[in-house]
Order: structure tokens, then sequence, then C-alpha cells
């Protein structure tokens, strides 16, 4: 971390991706449960260089997951 310009601490690190925001939206969906998606926000300018040079990756888009549940219905 020291080559990255953080010192030799985690703290840094730690304050910096406080900055992240993650959120869930909660959708409502007419005469069915809602639809909630998680999020992250996007990070400041400064956040995002340094996960950059950390070579780490946040979701910027909700995941498209199948039905996991099977259908009772007949």
């Amino acid at each position: 971390m020291a080559s990255k310009g953080l010192g030799n601490s985690p703290a840094k690190l730690f304050r910096e991706f406080k900055e992240i925001r993650s959120m869930d939206v909660i959708l409502p969906v007419k005469e069915r449960n809602s639809v909630r998606l998680c999020l992250v926000g996007k990070p400041d300018k400064h956040v995002q260089v340094l996960l950059h040079m950390l070579r780490i990756k946040i979701p910027n888009h909700p995941k498209i997951m199948p039905n996991v549940v099977e259908n009772l219905a007949p």
C-alpha cells in the first residue's frame, strides 16, 4: 500500500472506502411483490482513482439473476 501513496496503515484505506455507498431501490409492482435492486453509487473521483490503482472493480449495474423459486401455481 505504501507504493500507492496510502502509507503503512489500512485505516486511511478504510476511511476512503467509507465513501462508497450502496443502496436498495424498491420498485412497487402492481399485483405482485415489490422488486428490490441492490445498487452501488458512483464514488467520488479520488476514490475511483484509488480503486483503479488497487485493481478493485465495484458493480455499476444490477445483477440479473434467474428466478430461483420454482413456480408452484398449476
